[in-house]
């Protein structure tokens, strides 16, 4: 699929900016330089979020509705955090210091 001028100004104003904090917070946490490993990383923990939004007609049946309940925003919000600590502890270089 060949971008539009539209996905250049969502990319360059928001998506771009989200996943450098991203990749600042994760460098951060495990103690990482820049890299495109930790770039990439970045997007693993963003996709893991988005799915929420992009797929969500997919998820409203899995959850047997037809809209997200508190419950179900909790329930996602603590998930999300879990994973990002179980990448933090996984991904570490070893000795290194971390902590979420």
């Amino acid at each position: 699929i060949a971008p539009t001028a539209a996905f250049g100004l969502f990319h360059d104003g928001f998506f771009a900016k989200v996943h450098g904090v991203w990749t600042a917070l994760l460098g951060r946490l495990l103690g990482l330089p820049d890299s495109l490993e930790l770039r990439l990383r970045a997007l693993s923990v963003m996709g893991q979020m988005v799915i929420f939004r992009v797929g969500m007609t997919g998820i409203l049946r899995v959850v047997g509705g037809d809209r997200l309940s508190d419950e179900h925003l909790e329930c996602i919000a603590r998930l999300c955090i879990q994973q990002v600590e179980a990448i933090v502890a996984g991904c570490a270089p070893a000795g290194a210091e971390v902590g979420v």
